[in-house]
């Protein structure tokens, strides 16, 4: 009689355990893909079905937590200010060869240009629908890289989740000139692909050649391709590098005819390596008003060396949760990340101080580092598949509620686009596109 209670306990978790593995085979199935099924191929259904679920769940949270550049979209400071007014009259070979601050982003000329081809009242839908399906390209990566690891259906969706909320991505989505960043992310989740169909190698050489040009964020990580082609033995990963140093070239050819104006260039330790931390590792886990109070102590040598030790004993639990298949491809993506958010801070426009300020302040520079982190957490799940949920889950809840913040008001709101075209009656004429920025239009340069 008195084993009675253990017996019960013992048959509630047996119930309990059986009802949870049930739940993912259920979810699996629904997915149309196995828990342990790695390496399909693009084509078949299954593989289909994945990529579309974690789209959906992207864009859906993408759509929830701020819907109004779906329905009533706008420009985005410079993106119209800038690269708009640049090319509204030129021809393809002018947009082609447009640069500004002191980089060149093929993506947003080519986008801002293409907005021209529609009225101009709907020239906003151009640029935000196309930067939507951009920045989806990283989802379809994700996806991939979470079928040839193996890794679980839902924690696929957890990270794809923490994605779509990350601080920031107000910053940077759904805008042509920050299209930039989304490209640097893509780059980085190719070093996490096994490149070992010929489909996905060209797919990878196309995203590595235009994300190369579209900015500096991708030709950062050249050197982390160079690594992992050694490491893995990889041609495809070799090939890749080579790609992006071509890229390289033509950045470094920007940089130097056209100046460094803005930038600072610091050499502090503590500037270049507590923004990483507060906006990529504390970040996910904290609200931008904590972070914010946070990074205004931060330099202080006690509270610099108590973030350090905490960030490195989070990094290392993380590595070592990662099972010794993946292992060596968490350090190599978790070096990366933080590599290029250094370099990143150490070339940012303005005060570098700035970026001490919390998420909504130059937080677009931490992208890359940000997906590096969820996408080792997401790989440190096929050994760990409950620890790392809970991870992505809290991180994902956090971030839920973050969204209500008044600190991304900047990013959710702005002049209304179709009132500001209302007003224009005169031929060029300037119209309001950020606070505090306009830019002055033709509207005969747009189809009426």
């Amino acid at each position: 009689m008195d084993n009675q209670p253990e017996a019960g306990l013992s048959a509630r978790l047996s119930f309990g355990l059986a009802a949870s593995f049930a739940i993912e085979e259920r979810l699996a199935t629904v997915m149309h893909i196995g828990i342990h099924e790695p390496g399909q191929s693009w084509m078949t259904s299954r593989v289909f079905h994945y990529h579309l679920a974690a789209l959906a769940c992207f864009l859906g949270l993408s759509i929830w937590r701020n819907w109004a550049p779906f329905i009533e979209p706008r420009f985005w400071a410079e993106e119209a200010q800038i690269y708009l007014h640049a090319v509204q009259h030129a021809d393809w070979v002018d947009v082609l060869s447009f640069t500004a601050n002191s980089n060149y982003q093929l993506a947003a000329n080519v986008l801002a240009k293409l907005s021209t081809y529609a009225p101009l009242v709907y020239a906003p839908f151009v640029t935000t629908y196309l930067s939507v399906a951009v920045a989806s390209i990283l989802v379809v990566v994700v996806a991939q890289v979470a079928i040839e690891r193996g890794v679980h259906p839902l924690l696929l969706l957890l990270a794809v989740g923490c994605l779509a909320l990350a601080p920031m991505s107000y910053e940077v989505f759904a805008s042509a000139t920050n299209i930039q960043w989304y490209c640097g992310a893509i780059v980085l989740m190719l070093l996490a692909l096994r490149l070992q169909s010929r489909r996905w190698v060209v797919f990878a050489c196309v995203c590595s050649f235009l994300c190369g040009l579209s900015g500096l964020p991708s030709v950062i990580l050249m050197p982390a391709f160079i690594a992992v082609g050694v490491v893995r033995k990889s041609r495809p990963h070799l090939l890749l590098a080579v790609i992006l140093l071509a890229c390289v070239a033509v950045q470094a050819y920007v940089l130097l005819a056209t100046g460094t104006g803005g930038r600072q260039f610091t050499t502090s330790a503590r500037l270049l390596l507590l923004p990483v931390a507060l906006h990529s590792m504390l970040g996910l886990v904290m609200t931008p008003f904590v972070v914010k109070a946070i990074g205004t102590v931060a330099l202080d040598w006690p509270n610099f060396i108590a973030i350090g030790m905490l960030c490195a004993t989070l990094t290392l639990v993380l590595i070592r949760s990662t099972d010794s298949r993946n292992r060596i491809d968490v350090v190599l993506i978790l070096a990366a990340g933080i590599g290029a958010a250094v370099v990143q801070t150490f070339g940012a426009l303005g005060d570098p101080y700035f970026l001490l300020g919390g998420e909504a302040n130059g937080g677009r520079y931490y992208l890359v580092s940000t997906s590096a982190l969820i996408l080792t957490i997401m790989l440190a799940s096929v050994h760990r598949p409950r620890a790392m949920a809970c991870v992505l889950g809290l991180s994902l809840l956090v971030q839920a509620v973050a969204s209500y913040s008044p600190a991304w008001r900047l990013f959710n709101t702005g002049p209304a686009w179709a009132e500001e075209v209302a007003k224009c009656q005169v031929d060029p004429c300037q119209l309001v596109v950020w606070p505090g920025m306009q830019v002055s239009l033709s509207p005969s340069a747009f189809p009426h």
